[in-house]
């Protein structure tokens, strides 16, 4: 057939040789009922027939390799004799009481802190208005109002040992040299706190003025505050220079 114009009327099956299929491919001449060779790659039979092969592999319940893991993974149990799969049972539930347990645990330490920075924070702002009222005082009603200071703001002995040292030093000497004495929280800080007691450090300027004195002096110090509760309030239980 070499030589010779040929179309699709011409060409059978049994007529198409090798050295013709060429001529046939120049000529746009379909191969009806010719079977193509295979191409190396892929692009001519091999990709049609893929889906063919995996429709194959489906329809006779060969399984994919994914198909196989994942039936490995959920049948495992079901391999183990009944003694490993009461000692694999109770390792998980060992596990899970232990994980639950931690949260449990990390729960109830972060609602503590929470609640003893809160505790904290109530105590020194009860110290920063408690702490001007007892070192502050004016000669002219000194008798009056340090009484009434130790009484709202101090707690247990602190408040009687104060008092008998206002009674015995301070009241005496403020109306002799006509003191009067201002002071004021500049700073404050929470050193340690819990639901029933603070320890703090407060930062304390007191302006003072008396008879023995030209003009006005500005002292500073720093003092440690322990603060206890007391019902819904906060006492100061102590407090010293540092």
């Amino acid at each position: 057939m070499s030589g010779a114009t040929m179309t699709g009327d011409d060409v059978t099956e049994d007529d198409v040789t090798e050295d013709d299929r060429d001529v046939l491919v120049e000529q746009d001449v379909p191969l009806e009922g010719v079977e193509s060779a295979p191409s190396g790659d892929g692009s001519s039979g091999g990709g049609a027939g893929e889906p063919d092969v995996l429709e194959d592999a489906a329809s006779d319940g060969r399984p994919t390799r994914f198909l196989r893991s994942t039936a490995a993974a959920f049948s495992w149990p079901a391999r183990l004799s009944p003694r490993a799969r009461r000692l694999v049972i109770g390792v998980l539930a060992v596990v899970i009481v232990g994980a639950a347990g931690s949260l449990g645990y990390a729960w109830f330490e972060a609602d503590s802190l929470a609640s003893d920075a809160a505790a904290g924070q109530s105590a020194l702002d009860a110290a920063e208005s408690g702490i001007p009222e007892i070192l502050s005082y004016d000669y002219r009603s000194v008798d009056k109002d340090l009484p009434a200071a130790a009484n709202a703001m101090l707690s247990g002995d602190f408040r009687d040992e104060y008092a008998e040292l206002g009674s015995s030093v301070i009241q005496p000497t403020a109306k002799k040299d006509r003191i009067v004495t201002k002071a004021e929280v500049v700073e404050s800080s929470v050193v340690s706190s819990d639901s029933d007691g603070a320890t703090l450090l407060l930062f304390v300027n007191q302006t003072t003025t008396s008879a023995e004195m030209e003009g006005p002096r500005l002292d500073g110090s720093r003092i440690r505050v322990e603060m206890v509760r007391d019902g819904q309030d906060w006492k100061i239980s102590g407090f010293t220079p540092v």
